[in-house]
């Protein structure tokens, strides 16, 4: 998706163009006074930009979708690995406590 120089919409600073764009930060000049501004990306395309172009935006908001949806795989993933450590943790502890002796 060819985002540099596209005009995206903010509530606050009106219309900007797209000037600078790499794998975390996407750089918008606005009309004076506000300037250069920074968003982090693509999660200002969330909540604070908006693309004017509307092919682009019906693309943002499905790349939007499939980052979410990958993210929250590697979130499950990552607390699944983590319920798994702290068992093997808890069956290791477990078997290193002593038994009590039957009398």
């Amino acid at each position: 998706m060819e985002l540099l120089h596209a005009i995206v919409q903010h509530q606050v600073f009106g219309q900007g163009e797209i000037t600078l764009l790499d794998n975390e930060m996407v750089s918008v000049t606005f009309p004076k006074p506000y300037g250069k501004k920074k968003f982090l990306y693509p999660s200002a395309f969330q909540t604070h930009l908006t693309l004017t172009d509307e092919p682009l935006h019906s693309e943002m908001q499905l790349f939007l979708h499939e980052n979410h949806v990958l993210i929250a795989a590697e979130q499950e993933r990552a607390e699944r690995s983590d319920r798994i450590a702290r068992f093997r943790a808890s069956s290791v502890e477990k078997a290193a406590s002593p038994k009590p002796k039957k009398k």
